[in-house]
């Protein structure tokens, strides 16, 4: 009797991680810090790489790896963390904008505290974190116009529900 009660046991807390894992699938907060995450893996191995295995000048080599994470970040961010169906070229642009603003806040906020006792993998943190917050909110309101595309055939009701802003 006891190893079906834990095997009951077991699958219901299996049901339940299935239930958080869909409920957090869900949300556009999740899939963006998730994406920005493995987006900061790339921009900070690529700052290292160029840093220490190349030897570049520190402007140029957080330059160099923003600017490659952006690309890869805009991808997965606006098939995967937004599933926006909002035009490509627009959101280019507009994301193109947003490229360079955070560009040049990157390497000032890199260059500025690298100075103290952060260090650049320290600055490159914080600056990432400034980013992080700033950016989901232009995101998903300005560089993916909040459009998401259709999961279901025309005149079928679309019932997904974004938590973060109750739709």
């Amino acid at each position: 009797m006891t190893l079906h009660n834990h095997e009951a046991v077991g699958s219901t807390k299996e049901r339940t991680f299935k239930q958080l894992v869909l409920t957090a699938t869900r949300n556009s907060a999740f899939r963006y810090l998730l994406f920005g995450g493995l987006s900061f893996l790339v921009d900070f191995g690529l700052l290292v790489l160029f840093r220490e295995a190349f030897r570049w000048n520190l402007a140029l080599a957080s330059a160099t790896a923003f600017l490659l994470s952006f690309a890869f970040s805009f991808t997965v961010q606006k098939l995967f963390a937004f599933k926006s169906g909002h035009r490509t070229h627009v959101s280019l642009v507009r994301y193109a904008i947003l490229v360079a603003a955070n560009t040049i806040a990157t390497v000032i906020i890199v260059q500025l505290l690298s100075l103290t006792g952060l260090g650049y993998g320290g600055a490159k943190v914080v600056s990432t974190a400034a980013t992080t917050l700033w950016n989901y909110f232009l995101y998903r309101h300005w560089v993916f116009g909040g459009k998401r595309p259709p999961l279901t055939k025309p005149g079928v009701e679309d019932n997904r529900k974004d938590f973060v802003n109750n739709v």
